[in-house]
């Protein structure tokens, strides 16, 4: 066979193989009934909030006590390089390097920790933000949650920054189910109890003595209603109850701060003829767990829930650890 006959062959041979190609392309998944191929999971690079992060970032530096903690909760620990000076748990993080403060940053520190994220609570004065930028260290800012699903959107967006877009979205609901039945079971615990009794308990959260409570306008305030409860501060705002109403404190239960036990309310001159005190419904937790919003806060919340509807809860089913999920 000469060449120019085996080149025509040759060219024949593609032009077959080329044309049996389109077909097959052409044919689609409905004629063959093959699956289209599963799309991959791309998780960076991933924008949260003004943050862009091209990969997962490594080291990061928490500038917030409350989302060190819940960075540790979720998981990613492991990536925590640097924390800010009052971050005072997980104790295991605690003797990472101080990188000050949002408002006063350490930069000798923080040159020092390299981080590739800086996340914090409250937005950075500009001239310290500009020199992170400069740095080409990316600012997550996540301030505090006012209602659950504010927090519930700022666990997961954490989780997106710290594990992707795809796999952190998913792996941060997944995170948060359980408080969302927490709170589900409380609320239903409270109807079962104003169903029996003919009302809700009328309680009041107090921060610090006397006025400082929870109003309506407070994360905490709106806790206290989401799990059935009256908040007598309900009509007022900005933890400040007005002295001039003090009559209108006539809590069936009240929450206060460790330090505010029933003997220092029986001191106190606005509570100590209550209801509450008189016949010892008091129930101490720490509001730093509700400060912070970290998962603490819901242990406290189960806390508030199960002193409140004693006698329901005690015919109620609980969970191996004296959870009200089942």
């Amino acid at each position: 066979m000469n060449a120019q006959k085996f080149f025509a062959l040759l060219m024949a041979f593609v032009l077959a193989l080329s044309f049996s190609a389109c077909k097959r392309q052409g044919d689609g998944p409905s004629q063959s009934g093959s699956e289209p191929p599963p799309q991959q999971v791309v998780d960076y690079p991933v924008t949260v909030g003004t943050a862009i992060l091209n990969q997962q970032p490594q080291r990061v530096v928490s500038l917030s006590p409350a989302l060190t903690e819940i960075m540790a909760e979720l998981g990613y620990l492991d990536q925590l390089a640097g924390i800010s000076d009052y971050c005072d748990t997980p104790q295991s993080a605690t003797d990472l390097p101080r990188c000050g403060t949002p408002q006063q940053i350490g930069f000798e520190t923080l040159n020092q920790v390299k981080p590739q994220l800086v996340i914090t609570s409250t937005p950075l004065i500009e001239s310290e933000l500009v020199q992170l930028q400069q740095r080409d260290i990316e600012v997550l800012v996540l301030p505090r949650a006012s209602t659950l699903e504010e927090l519930r959107t700022l666990y997961i967006d954490l989780a997106r920054a710290l594990e992707g877009d795809q796999t952190g979205q998913e792996a941060g609901k997944a995170f948060f189910e359980p408080f969302t039945q927490m709170v589900d079971a409380m609320e239903q615990l409270g109807k079962t109890y104003a169903a029996q009794t003919g009302g809700k308990p009328g309680v009041v959260m107090i921060r610090m003595l006397d006025y400082t409570v929870a109003t309506g306008d407070t994360f905490e305030g709106r806790l206290l209603e989401a799990i059935g409860l009256k908040n007598l501060a309900a009509g007022y705002g900005q933890w400040v109850f007005p002295k001039e109403d003090t009559a209108a404190l006539t809590p069936d239960l009240i929450v206060a701060h460790t330090p505010i036990t029933i003997p220092v309310l029986e001191k106190n001159d606005v509570y100590k003829k209550t209801q509450a005190v008189v016949k010892d419904r008091v129930v101490n937790v720490d509001m730093t767990a509700f400060e912070r919003q970290s998962p603490r806060m819901f242990d406290e919340l189960e806390r508030i829930a199960l002193f409140a509807y004693e006698g329901v809860a005690a015919g109620s089913s609980q969970g191996h650890s004296g959870s009200l999920i089942e």
